[in-house]
């Protein structure tokens, strides 16, 4: 659906209301940025804000939210055409949490795990899903936020079920609005990154990986820090910045190919949210990685494009390989859609052969922008190109040396797609297939 803080926005243009939502919620964005820039160069402990950032606030009773927006919102439901809005809001919400649950079952199924709690959330996200209505909405979220509702009780405040369900309609609304000012594939409306630099007399254009494709590049600057939060740590400037969009099995991965020389550049999208001085890399150092041997590839050399197709979920996996190129794009059949356009994944690469082996010169990750009449002729020609927008990479390795096969048996390529594609039997199904 549309965005439903941009809805409601539009409603209240047309409206010619008093209430400011959007400078009442870039106010609190910027305070929650600050605020976690705060929570990670200090060792602070902020009461009731365990919970996120609006719920403190909530708690903490800012009028912005008790008065304003509970009240704007208040007003809003009245109308039936909003009504069906932030209903259709919700079902995004279940879909999405009960997507992630499914996610995190099947993860758990493949090493013999049976993960019962998120199969419970499932099961409750298929309920909530079957019969919903205005009212059935306001009934779940009043139990999914009991918790809330105690923290009220202990403070010696009573927190109505309708206090509640307004609430999180402006939880939502905020959650969209922070949608709306870092989208997930396009420049952040406002770039504390750039910001950041720029105060310290340095022009990230400069960079001419960040001036084309808004990557960072790792070298006598920037260095890579893998961890549960994988960081770039700026040693000029003693601080790190987030990496952004890249699992951070890749990022120990990448940097272990590096310090053994098989990579020589790399460059990586970073979050530019969270950037300030002294930023630590607090968070727990990744231990090495075991690989074992995977897969072989052979005749690389010969011209072939193949689609493998999954029956049980309609997942196209396809494999264009031409003379020094490999190109992989998954296409799922539950894709993502962004700004209207129908989005794929894929990983390229260019080879050569070097003393009889071959050898990856340059890899990199995006993500692919389709219209509908354009992915209509994609789902079945593999030379047609999502030209909706300009393609979105994550991570960008070039002028090196990597192996296909590592000295241990690791299948360099099957590794990276392993962890960025979704389906994980097709990737297994094609490797098997060219050994």
């Amino acid at each position: 659906m549309k965005n439903l803080y941009v809805a409601l926005k539009d409603i209240l243009i047309r409206q010619k209301s008093n209430i400011d939502i959007s400078s009442i919620f870039e106010s609190i964005f910027r305070e929650e940025r600050n605020f976690a820039i705060e929570s990670l160069t200090s060792n602070k402990y902020y009461r009731n804000f365990q919970f996120g950032y609006l719920n403190g606030l909530y708690i903490n009773g800012d009028e912005r939210i008790s008065s304003d927006l509970m009240a704007f919102v208040w007003g809003i439901t009245k109308e039936d055409f909003i009504k069906d809005l932030i209903i259709k809001r919700y079902k995004e919400k279940i879909l999405d949490e009960r997507s992630a649950s499914m996610e995190r079952f099947k993860k758990n199924l493949d090493h013999n795990m049976f993960d019962y709690i998120s199969l419970s959330y499932i099961v409750r996200s298929n309920n909530k899903l079957e019969n919903i209505s205005f009212d059935s909405m306001k009934s779940y979220i009043c139990e999914d936020y009991q918790i809330l509702k105690d923290i009220f009780h202990q403070s010696g405040r009573i927190l109505t079920d309708d206090e509640l369900f307004h609430f999180e309609i402006v939880n939502m609304m905020y959650k969209d609005f922070c949608s709306y000012m870092v989208p997930a594939f396009d420049d952040p409306r406002i770039n504390f990154l750039e910001e950041y630099y720029k105060s310290k007399g340095i022009d990230l254009n400069d960079d001419m990986q960040y001036n084309k494709y808004g990557l960072i590049s790792t070298g006598s600057r920037f260095e890579i820090k893998p961890s549960t939060q994988s960081k770039l740590y700026d040693k000029t400037l003693d601080t790190h910045i987030l990496i952004k969009g890249v699992e951070n099995s890749i990022v120990l991965f990448i940097k272990e190919l590096k310090d053994i020389g098989a990579i020589v550049d790399v460059a990586f999208r970073v979050d530019s949210h969270y950037v300030a001085d002294k930023i630590p890399n607090n968070s727990i150092i990744m231990e090495e990685l075991e690989f074992g041997k995977i897969f072989s590839l052979s005749d690389l050399g010969s011209p072939e494009i193949s689609k493998l197709y999954s029956p049980d979920n309609y997942d196209n996996l396809w494999v264009v390989i031409s003379e020094g190129e490999i190109t992989f794009e998954e296409i799922c059949s539950n894709f993502e859609v962004h700004d209207d356009c129908i989005v794929t994944q894929g990983l390229h690469l260019q080879y050569s052969k070097i003393g009889g082996k071959y050898i990856i010169n340059h890899l990199d990750h995006e993500y692919f922008f389709y219209t509908i009449d354009e992915f209509s002729v994609r789902e079945k020609n593999p030379h047609q190109k999502g030209e909706a927008r300009t393609r979105y990479k994550t991570f960008k390795i070039d002028n090196s040396s990597l192996p296909f096969f590592l000295d241990d048996g690791t299948c360099v390529l099957f590794f990276f797609l392993n962890r960025l594609f979704r389906n994980q039997t097709l990737l297994k199904e094609y490797f098997s297939k060219v050994v």
